[in-house]
């Protein structure tokens, strides 16, 4: 019976491959794989058959290597790590190899491990190993595990975290683990690991530096009790009485056995409830309903505030630590009964000219920007729009967010960070809303709804047609049309009312 060994011959340098991977490859008389996995063993390749193929040949190399032992030769598939994880062993086995062909799978260090290894001990807890490739699994289905693993406080692991065609997966990752984790919690990004050239680095979730990461990158994001200790070192307790580190972890001063005790995990509330009112233009009266939707939650008990990311206003308020934000969420924050804060608008632009604003953010002024500029600084903003976004989802039982002019300018759809960008980072519905009293109010619904992406539509569950003034009926035949051309009910009609007050 011919043999056909499916190898992990781990993460890449000859010494930290088992001696079953070594034996397995020493015995076969031909060697199948990735041409960058077989150049990392090729001291192992001499008088073998080597059959190399490039990127996205696994299912020929798999065949390939079938064929070869069906032919009655000792045949070597190799993958790097495990061949059990994200490996060739789950392929070769749904490729079914005829029954004269013995199948072994060798077990290897796994990329998870290597890079671990490189940061220390984060992974002695429970934790969850998330691929962000959607070459074979719908990113939707990604972002589901994702918030899964989030809110159950694993430890994170991502492999394939980005490449020269999916830059904006890590970045989406980062935002779907900040809605359950702090801004501060470790991240671990090894490149390389355990091969020449190897590089680590040690920062956190806010600060994580997506601009680093590759292909060849492995990203481990810590749960609540990760650390990192003096020496840089990434370590997630696993739940023994140490006596160590006492002041901040508050164990016993003592050192006692080390005998398992409860966890000493604290998942966070990631419940988190929002919605988003979003317009179909400016000044279509998102503010006003974003306060009249405060004070009606507040008035049935429940803990509210409100949140707008990006305001742009000359007009500005100061809240009680002294920080500037835009007067509109000040108002909100009265509706909702609560003192103001920063977190509430961490970016207020006020223009200085026709080009340019001052930047002030989480209450700070930063400095003053021309929009290129400001362009080239929206994603450190958006990481403390982000970072403010969380603090006040852990300390309220619901956000009511406000969106920002139109969600349908499309030549500012690529650095929003105001509106459905928002949406989609607070996993939030959205309102649209539309102003009647400026007119061609059916034109403003449909023509904001078709310009819309599906997966940005989708987020609109309704819409709210303001400032009517007469007969509701009347504008039946146009509610209805807009609701069979797009699909997205309207809510209802809100009559044109002047004389705000905010007791």
């Amino acid at each position: 019976m011919s043999k056909l060994y499916i190898v992990g011959i781990g993460p890449g340098a000859l010494k930290h491959m088992t001696f079953e991977a070594r034996d397995a490859i020493g015995s076969s008389d031909a060697v199948v794989g990735y041409s960058t996995y077989l150049k990392l063993i090729d001291p192992l390749l001499v008088t073998k058959k080597v059959v190399s193929s490039g990127m996205t040949k696994e299912v020929e190399r798999c065949r390939e290597a079938i064929r070869l032992a069906g032919e009655g030769r000792t045949v070597a598939l190799v993958s790097s790590g495990d061949a059990g994880v994200y490996g060739m062993a789950g392929l070769v086995l749904e490729l079914a190899p005829p029954e004269p062909v013995e199948v072994v799978v060798v077990p290897g260090v796994s990329a998870v491990q290597a890079a671990a290894a490189v940061l220390g001990a984060p992974l002695m807890h429970d934790f969850a190993v998330i691929s962000l490739s959607d070459l074979l699994t719908p990113w939707e289905l990604i972002e589901q595990r994702l918030e899964a693993a989030a809110a159950a406080h694993f430890v994170v692991a991502l492999y394939t975290p980005r490449s020269k065609g999916r830059t904006r997966h890590i970045e989406r990752a980062r935002e779907i683990l900040l809605r359950s984790r702090k801004p501060e919690t470790p991240v671990g990004i090894v490149r390389n690991a355990c091969r020449d050239n190897e590089e680590k680095i040690v920062t956190t979730l806010a600060d994580m530096p997506v601009e680093r990461i590759d292909m060849f990158s492995l990203v481990i994001v810590g749960n609540s009790a990760t650390f990192v200790d003096k020496q840089g070192r990434m370590v997630t307790p696993r739940g023994y009485e140490t006596g160590a580190r006492n002041e901040e972890r508050g164990t016993r001063k003592n050192p006692v056995s080390l005998y398992p005790r409860s966890s000493i995990l604290e998942p966070r509330p990631v419940s988190g409830r929002a919605v988003m009112f979003v317009g179909t233009a400016s000044d279509v009266g998102k503010s006003v309903l974003t306060a009249g939707f405060c004070r009606i939650l507040a008035n049935r008990g429940i803990r509210v505030a409100p949140f707008k990311s990006q305001n742009m206003a000359l007009n500005s308020f100061a809240t009680p630590e002294g920080g500037e934000i835009g007067r509109a969420q000040a108002v909100q924050a009265l509706a909702c009964r609560i003192p103001s804060h920063t977190d509430m608008n961490p970016v207020l632009l006020k223009p200085n000219s026709d080009t340019g604003s001052q930047v002030i953010v989480q209450g700070k002024v930063v400095g003053n920007m021309k929009v290129e500029e400001y362009n080239a600084y929206k994603p450190t903003a958006f990481v403390k729009v982000e970072q403010s976004f969380q603090r006040l989802r852990q300390a309220h039982d619901f956000i009511v967010i406000e969106g920002a002019g139109s969600i349908a300018e499309i030549n500012l759809k690529a650095h929003d960070i105001a509106n459905l960008r928002i949406a989609e980072m607070a996993g939030c519905p959205c309102i649209l809303v539309a102003d009647i009293d400026r007119g061609g109010v059916f034109a403003q619904i449909v023509g904001t709804l078709e310009l819309l992406e599906p997966e940005e539509r989708e987020r609109v569950k309704g819409v709210i047609i303001n400032k009517f003034r007469g007969d509701p009926s009347l504008l039946g035949p146009g509610i209805q049309f807009v609701e069979n051309r797009t699909g997205v009910p309207v809510l209802g009609v809100i009559p044109w009312f002047t004389h705000f007050r905010n007791p």
